[in-house]
């Protein structure tokens, strides 16, 4: 402008972008606000005004300049973006998502809205939509990394792992260091099966993190990750260290912890991503079903959308209260969770999809612990406790270890399978087409775990017994053509390879009683389904490892009372699985012995499990009320 007040104006603008580079928003602002009261339909600067509020955190004053820049000039592409974004930030999602469709209506080459649009339809569960989203955002824009990491994303959650390495693959072939498409293709790659260069992916990944981490920055790695990947627990506590987030520069102090002479019941908040229909959700409501409110208040966080059955009715029934977090930014969770006025808050959530340690980093209680949902450290400061069992060494761990006597997580009591009955048994057994004298042996753990050399392993026994048959939880036209293969190049036909596909509950569970002889995964061990397999009378065979991860399968084995089918080594858990196959007798004893023992096994005991975990939260709060540090204790059993 060449008038003197668009001199002016320009020049003001000029002067608060050099304070905005000198963090001084706030003396950006000043000027913002005295060059709109020189053009006040100036859109750039509405749109810088609206931004650097946003910046500060001030969402609510953000919006009025940001919309008045829209109605000046609906096509003024920053405005927009900038407005979406504030939508998104203040959790009004569909507002967000008819902006977003709006930009592109006006700009179809946009990739960056096309890949807004994609992580929006994804939130809201629309995976197709995003994934046609994502496709264009890549097709219009391929030097976006973000449209071909989060296309390859979706399409993995949504089953098609073939197409999720192809566009992982794209992104390499331009970048091949390109840390988080390494990690990206490692993961679908381990979906399927796909181990046929699986090294040359590792080795990538492997460089990735070591310079992330030389460099200060956050690695491409996920802890959650690691755990499936290597048993090696000082370079996860390195690895998991650097995930945790910074606390806030200027944040509120702790709540102060409440009295010793408080009046009532405890109270206690649980954080967590999953509460619905799936593992964590089970837990928490079991646990939930066994804990005295006359002792315990129990506030739940919700950090993704919690359906209402048939879970979710159970846990809002037994809860204080249930506040959604889904979404919000950290500072207003986090003030959330403070007007509760906990006295302890248990994050469940982890380094589990959906987890929010920025939220924890705002220390939103006094004492805070973790507890069920990631079985390893958080790695941030903000945690001061991990509550494990006596399995943990505290070497891994950042936090203090409140200790309970095994087995750290609850049961959720299920029906015996009908398989307990020989007949029935052998009528599912003939359903599934096995011969008589087929010894089936299943592996409970999603197929995602499975290492290549544990399937080699596992393949190996195949080989030398031609009446066994593999059992994998997983089923896709992918997963079996990448399976038969391996299999067939070590002389396995593939008509001795069963596939489970996701089923309920208690079929899942009838479909392991079937089985005769169970084969635990590593270096990530199972934990929920080693209960479940072991309830259905299939023995377990367990490599015990270091990290915490890595030998709660083989605690919950010693657990049920098999120890001798733990082994230390990788040629210790095959003499095992070939003696489980060979023996007959040995392998019905087994059975007999943990189809006997569920009424008495204290792994099946959750009324126990909540007495030990109530034990323990009284002692941490009581600490916390006596301004005690938090150091490490054991639960008595």
């Amino acid at each position: 402008m060449r008038t003197p007040a668009g001199r002016a104006v320009e020049a003001l603008r000029a002067r608060a972008a050099d304070l905005r580079a000198a963090n001084d928003p706030a003396g950006a602002i000043r000027l913002y606000r005295q060059a709109l009261s020189l053009i006040p339909r100036h859109v750039p600067i509405l749109n810088d005004l609206g931004a650097t509020l946003m910046r500060m955190g001030d969402l609510s004053a953000a919006e009025a300049p940001l919309r008045a820049a829209r109605a000046a000039d609906p096509g003024h592409r920053p405005s927009a973006a900038n407005l979406a974004t504030l939508l998104r930030l203040r959790g009004r999602h569909q507002e967000h998502l008819a902006l977003l469709t709006e930009i592109l209506d006006r700009h179809p080459a946009d990739g960056q809205a096309a890949l807004d649009r994609g992580d929006a339809r994804r939130r809201a569960g629309d995976l197709a939509g995003a994934v046609a989203d994502y496709r264009r955002a890549s097709e219009t824009a391929p030097h976006l990394a973000a449209a071909w990491i989060n296309l390859g994303g979706a399409l993995l959650q949504s089953g098609d792992a073939g197409g999720a390495i192809a566009a992982y693959e794209s992104l390499l072939a331009r970048e091949p260091d390109h840390g988080r498409a390494l990690a990206g293709a490692w993961q679908a790659r381990r979906e399927i099966c796909a181990f046929d260069g699986i090294d040359a992916v590792e080795a990538g990944l492997d460089r990735a993190n070591a310079a992330a981490l030389a460099a200060g920055r956050v690695p491409p790695e996920t802890p959650m990750m690691r755990l499936k990947r290597i048993d090696d627990p000082a370079a996860l506590k390195a690895l998991t260290r650097a995930w945790a987030p910074a606390p806030p520069a200027a944040g509120p102090a702790p709540p102060s912890p409440r009295t010793p002479d408080t009046k009532g019941p405890l109270r206690i908040g649980l954080m967590a991503s999953g509460l619905r229909a799936n593992v964590c959700g089970f837990h928490v409501a079991t646990l939930l079903d066994h804990l005295d409110a006359d002792r315990l208040q129990v506030f739940l966080y919700s950090l993704l959308p919690m359906p209402d059955a048939p879970v979710g009715a159970r846990l809002r029934a037994r809860a204080r209260a249930v506040r959604d977090l889904t979404g919000l930014p950290a500072a207003v969770a986090a003030q959330t969770i403070r007007g509760d006025r906990l006295d302890l808050l248990i994050d469940v959530a982890g380094h589990t999809l959906g987890g929010r340690p920025d939220i924890l980093a705002r220390r939103p209680a006094p004492v805070q612990a973790t507890y069920l949902g990631y079985p390893g450290t958080s790695g941030s400061p903000a945690l001061d406790l991990a509550i494990t069992d006596v399995v943990a060494d505290p070497a891994e761990f950042t936090e203090a270890l409140a200790r309970l006597p095994s087995p750290f997580m609850p049961w959720n009591p299920v029906a015996p399978p009908a398989a307990d009955d020989d007949a029935a048994r052998a009528r599912g057994r003939r359903d599934l087409g096995l011969a008589d004298d087929a010894v089936v042996l299943a592996c409970p753990a999603w197929i995602n775990k499975i290492t290549p050399s544990l399937l080699d392993l596992w393949l190996g026994v195949l080989a030398d017994h031609p009446h066994a048959v593999l059992m994998v939880a997983g089923d896709s036209p992918a997963l079996r053509r990448h399976l038969g293969g391996r299999a067939a190049a070590r002389g396995v036909p593939a008509e001795r390879l069963l596939f489970m596909p996701v089923v309920g509950h208690q079929a899942f569970l009838e479909r392991l009683a079937l089985a005769d002889v169970g084969l635990d995964s590593f270096p990530y061990t199972t934990h929920t389904t080693m209960m479940e397999a072991l309830w259905a009378g299939l023995p377990m065979v367990s490599l015990r490892g270091r990290q915490y991860a890595a030998a709660i399968g083989a605690a919950f084995v010693d657990l049920a009372g098999l120890p001798d089918l733990v082994a230390d080594s990788p040629e210790g858990y095959r003499r095992r699985v070939d003696r489980l196959v060979t023996d007959p007798a040995f392998r019905a004893a087994c059975r007999a012995h943990l189809i006997a023992g569920r009424a008495t096994c204290r792994l099946f005991d959750t009324a126990a499990t909540a007495r030990a975990v109530t034990r323990a939260i009284e002692t941490i709060v009581a600490r916390s009320r006596r301004g005690e540090p938090q150091g490490p204790f054991d639960v008595a059993d």
